[in-house]
């Protein structure tokens, strides 16, 4: 490959210089007691307490999620239902140990362990972008990657999905089936992983579909054998009565992403994945002008973080950039999904 025109060499290295820097002074308050009672982690420590003191069947029952709240995290605090299945709440048991602060800064640490992982896991996938400068700039980016940093400020559980989805990623071309199975333990994050399974099917992906439908009807098993059966059709309920709540005076209340994301039941961490496989292709291939653009996503988040007001406008803008590249790819005659999830 021909080395990459000194101006992409400069934005590769500046652009996540730039993000991590607008990030620093959120990274001086994890420590803080407010941050860690404003943040979701309260959601995934409660379930995890409930289960080591033997109350899984009532992870789902809200008036007994803020009488635990009250107890472990803060009187003060707003109880807020846990709407994934209960085989997640595994994962905090342990932390469930520790008091709520420290507990915080532990899945702090643990997420950027993860975030370590999905480096790793990435990297060879994306020999093209490695090559491209210093070998610092891919984890810069992932860790000045705006939605990235704020999950882990945020106590979130999402980049366990995005590590979930880097490892079928890795597989999909070599054993479909593992692949399938793996993508299956995101099934916490199933309003993210179903429509994933679902674009699968249609380039007819057969071997990975069965693969994601042995490994979550295996989750399932663990829900309901960590709860009880009556608590699954709780849950059951509980995400029917969700869905029919209108979110429109969430999103009046918090028109920014926070507020978007918290009523869509998601965040965008997993945007970088097809962020780096687009511009490692557009960097194989040289297509320099593409490789701007798909850059200027992530350029666009510090945006939004001091115009919170205006997520509407990133969210057009940011999934147009997107459109735009995968036009691109169908144009040049792509046949291989993969290349652009």
């Amino acid at each position: 490959m021909k080395p990459a025109p000194n101006y992409i060499l400069a934005i590769a290295m500046a652009l996540p210089a730039a993000l991590i820097g607008i990030e620093i002074p959120s990274w001086f308050l994890l420590a803080s007691r407010n941050l860690a009672l404003q943040s979701d982690f309260g959601v995934f420590y409660t379930p995890g307490y409930m289960v080591r003191t033997r109350q899984a069947m009532d992870i789902y029952d809200l008036g007994k999620i803020r009488r635990n709240q009250a107890e472990r995290v803060s009187p003060d605090s707003v109880a807020v239902p846990f709407l994934h299945p209960a085989f997640e709440s595994i994962l905090f048991v342990p932390l469930s140990l520790l008091p709520y602060r420290v507990a915080y800064l532990g899945w702090a640490a643990v997420n950027f362990a993860v975030l370590a992982g999905i480096y790793f896991v990435l990297r060879p996938r994306l020999e093209d972008f490695s090559a491209l400068g210093p070998a610092w700039i891919l984890p810069a980016l992932l860790l000045g990657f705006i939605p990235i940093a704020f999950a882990i400020l945020a106590g979130q559980d999402s980049l366990l999905l995005v590590l979930i989805l880097a490892l079928a990623l890795r597989r999909i071309e070599t054993n479909e089936l593992l692949a399938g199975l793996v993508l299956g333990l995101g099934m916490s994050r199933f309003q993210v992983v179903l429509p994933i399974v679902l674009l699968f099917l249609l380039w007819g992906r057969l071997r990975l579909a069965a693969g994601w439908i042995t490994s979550s009807v295996a989750m399932l098993g663990v829900s309901a054998a960590i709860t009880g059966i009556h608590a699954q059709v709780q849950y059951l309920i509980l995400l029917r009565q969700m869905g029919a709540l209108s979110y429109w005076p969430l999103l009046r209340r918090m028109p920014n992403l926070h507020g978007l994301f918290a009523a869509l039941g998601f965040d965008l961490s997993v945007l970088a994945l097809p962020l780096l496989v687009s511009m490692d292709r557009a960097t194989a291939n040289q297509h320099w002008g593409r490789w701007i653009m798909i850059s200027a996503v992530p350029a666009l988040f510090p945006v939004l973080w001091f115009a919170p007001d205006r997520f509407y406008v990133g969210a057009a803008f940011t999934f147009g950039l997107l459109l735009i590249q995968a036009l691109g790819l169908l144009a040049e005659g792509e046949d291989h999904p993969a290349a652009v999830c």
